[in-house]
C-alpha cells in the first residue's frame, strides 16, 4: 500500500508541475496574443487535458528528463543480534537468511508492523482522495438539484418553435435527433446533454420569430460542439485536482469561448447578428438572481460578459479562419511533446540495495544454517 501511495503521490506532483506549465502558457498566450475564440478554446482544452497525459506518459516510459525530483524513501534499521553492537552484522550469515531451520528472514516493512504509523505519502493520498470525492459528490448533488428544477419540463413536438428547429437542423446539416422541451422554472435557454434544448416559457411570448430562430441556433451550436460534456468534464477536473487553481481559470475560459463560438455559429446559420443581439438583451432581463448552480451551456447564464458579446455581434467581427486554428493546433501539439520530453518528473525512489536483498527468500535447502547436535 505504501508503494502504491508513493507512486500515486509522485504522479500527482508530476501532474501539478506539468499542468502549471501548460495552463500558465495558455494563459500567457491568450492574454497577450489577443486570439480569436476558436484558437483560445483549442489552447485551453489542450492545456486542461494534456497535464493528465504528459505525466502518465513520462511515468510509464520512465523517461529521464533534464530536471527530475525523487521522493525520499524511508529506511528501517536492522535489528542487532544479542551481545552484538547495533549496526554490526554476522560475517557468516547471508543477508536475508534466518538461522532457524526452514525459515527465512522477514523484516518488517513500513506499515506492516503492528502499531506503526502510516507513511506520509499514504496520508497525503488518502486526504486528497477524501477531498476530491467530497467535492465531486457536491457537484453531482448540484446537478441533481438542476434536474429537479427541470422536472416539470414538457416536450415541444409541434408549433413554430419545433418547425424552426427542424429547419435549422436541415440548414446546418445536423443529423442527430434533438429533443425540444420547455420549462417555466428557468429564465435562459440551455443545452442539456447531447440532444436536448430546453427553453423558458417566456420565449414564446417575449421573442419574435427571428429572435427565436437565433436563440435555437445558439443552443444547437452548443449541442454540435458538445459544450455540455466539455463543461462537465472541466468541472470534474477542477474538483478532483483542486490543488491546481489554474483549472478553475481554464473552466471559466471554456465557458466564455463556448458562448462566443456559439454566437458565431448561430450568426453564420441565421445570417442575422442583430437578431441574436436583441435576443441576448431580452433574455438578460429574464435572468433571475440565483444561478442554476453548475456550469451549463446556456444562452445568457453569465450576465457578466453579455455586454461584450452584444458589442461583438453588432461590430460584425469575422469568425476565425480554419487555417489559423490548424496552426495553433500544430503549436499546441508541439508544446505537449516538449512538455513530455523536458518537463520535470517526480518519481518514487527505489529502496537501498541492502533492503532489497533482505526481502529475498532462499530456495529450499540453500543458505539455511542448521544447529549442530551436541548430544546429552
Amino acid at each position: 500500500m505504501s508503494a502504491l501511495a508513493s507512486s500515486l503521490l509522485a504522479w500527482l506532483l508530476t501532474y501539478l508541475i506539468h499542468s502549471t506549465v501548460l495552463l500558465g502558457v495558455a494563459w500567457a498566450v491568450t492574454r497577450r496574443g489577443r486570439l480569436e475564440p476558436a484558437a483560445s478554446d483549442l489552447l485551453w482544452k489542450v492545456a486542461l487535458l494534456a497535464g493528465l497525459v504528459t505525466g502518465t506518459i513520462q511515468s510509464r516510459l520512465e523517461l529521464s528528463t533534464p530536471a527530475a525530483v525523487t521522493l525520499p524513501v524511508a529506511t528501517l534499521p536492522q535489528a542487532a543480534r544479542p551481545n552484538q553492537p547495533a549496526g554490526a552484522t554476522d560475517p557468516g550469515r547471508k543477508p536475508g537468511v534466518s538461522e532457524i531451520p526452514g525459515t527465512a528472514a522477514n523484516p518488517e516493512t513500513p506499515g506492516s508492523r503492528p502499531g506503526s504509523a502510516p507513511s506520509l505519502p499514504l496520508v497525503v493520498v488518502l486526504l486528497w482522495g477524501a477531498i476530491a470525492l467530497a467535492s465531486s459528490l457536491y457537484y453531482f448533488a448540484r446537478r441533481l438539484i438542476l434536474i429537479g428544477r427541470l422536472a416539470d419540463r414538457r416536450a415541444v413536438s409541434d408549433g413554430p418553435l419545433a418547425a424552426t428547429l427542424a429547419e435549422l437542423q436541415r440548414t446546418a446539416g445536423y443529423r442527430r435527433r434533438v429533443h425540444l422541451t420547455m420549462a417555466r422554472t428557468i429564465s435562459s435557454p440551455v443545452a442539456l446533454g447531447l440532444s436536448e434544448i430546453c427553453v423558458p416559457e417566456l420565449a414564446l411570448s417575449e421573442l419574435g420569430a427571428e429572435q427565436q430562430r437565433s436563440m435555437l441556433a445558439h443552443e444547437l451550436a452548443h449541442l454540435a460542439r458538445h459544450d455540455s460534456l466539455w463543461l462537465a468534464g472541466a468541472s470534474l477536473i477542477e474538483r478532483c485536482f483542486f490543488f491546481q487553481p489554474l483549472n478553475r481559470l481554464a473552466r471559466r475560459e471554456l465557458e466564455t469561448t463556448a458562448e462566443y463560438l456559439s454566437d458565431e455559429w448561430a450568426t453564420r446559420k441565421t445570417g442575422s447578428a442583430v437578431a441574436l443581439a436583441k435576443c441576448l438583451a431580452t433574455v438578460a432581463e429574464w435572468i433571475q438572481a440565483s444561478p442554476l448552480g453548475v456550469p451549463v451551456a446556456g444562452l445568457a447564464e453569465r450576465r457578466s460578459f453579455l455586454v461584450s458579446r452584444i458589442a461583438r455581434l453588432l461590430e460584425g467581427r469575422l469568425p476565425s479562419s480554419p487555417a489559423s486554428r490548424r496552426g495553433w493546433a500544430a503549436a499546441a501539439a508541439l508544446g505537449v511533446a516538449v512538455t513530455i520530453a523536458a518537463a520535470p518528473r517526480v518519481s518514487q525512489s527505489s529502496p537501498p540495495a541492502t533492503e532489497r536483498e533482505s526481502f529475498r527468500v532462499p530456495l529450499s535447502g540453500q543458505g539455511v544454517r542448521t544447529p549442530r547436535w551436541s548430544g546429552p
